[in-house]
């Protein structure tokens, strides 16, 4: 049996020691250790890559809100092109076709709900209403819905089957009709506001 010095005993109890107070520091080290040198560098590439994550961040919420009203537009487009059809061909059925009844319904009903709309959901309404809900009305059903070029095509089509007093008075009673028609909807829709804000 060989033994060791005491003063060889003692240095490799000092080795296992240190080798075990290694192990158990490296197993509990976290992962990012600060030091007193890297704080100062944080600190100033913080405000950088904040401002870096926020400029990268609004065009792309910017792009999701534009992609959603678009999408509220087309859903609005699609609804009110369909009831278009619907309402112009029952009246058309119902009234014939030598005169566009369809078309000047359509419109002058139009006119009358994108009234009521901007008056209840205007800057000066107590109603709150979502700029989307407000898009999908104004611009997608009632864009679907009214239908201006209709209207054009029809009264040229009446001037060149030499139909002049039927396409003035579609010219007339469109404009005429679709005017009161919106300012009825709006005085609604003030009202509407009025008395749902009390």
């Amino acid at each position: 049996m060989i033994t060791l010095p005491s003063c060889d005993r003692r240095s490799a109890q000092k080795e296992r020691t240190r080798a075990c107070r290694a192990l158990r520091d490296r197993s509990h080290q976290p992962v990012w250790r600060l030091t007193g040198d890297s704080i100062p560098l944080l600190h100033r590439q913080t405000p950088a890559l904040l401002k870096r994550t926020f400029t990268d961040t609004v065009p792309q919420l910017q792009v999701a809100r534009d992609m959603l009203t678009y999408f509220w537009i087309a859903v609005g487009s699609a609804l009110g092109g369909m009831a278009r059809y619907a309402c112009s061909r029952a009246v058309a059925l119902q009234y014939g076709e030598t005169f566009p009844w369809g078309t000047l319904t359509v419109n002058i009903i139009g006119s009358a709900v994108i009234g009521f709309i901007a008056a209840l959901s205007g800057p000066d309404s107590r109603v709150i209403v979502s700029p989307n809900a407000r898009t999908f009305m104004m611009v997608g059903v009632c864009g679907g819905f009214t239908t201006f070029s209709s209207f054009s095509l029809q009264t040229l089509e009446l001037i060149r089957n030499r139909d002049f007093s039927e396409a003035l008075g579609n010219i007339l009673l469109s404009v005429a009709a679709c005017m009161a028609a919106v300012a009825i909807g709006y005085i609604l829709g003030a009202a509407g506001s009025s008395r749902l804000s009390r």
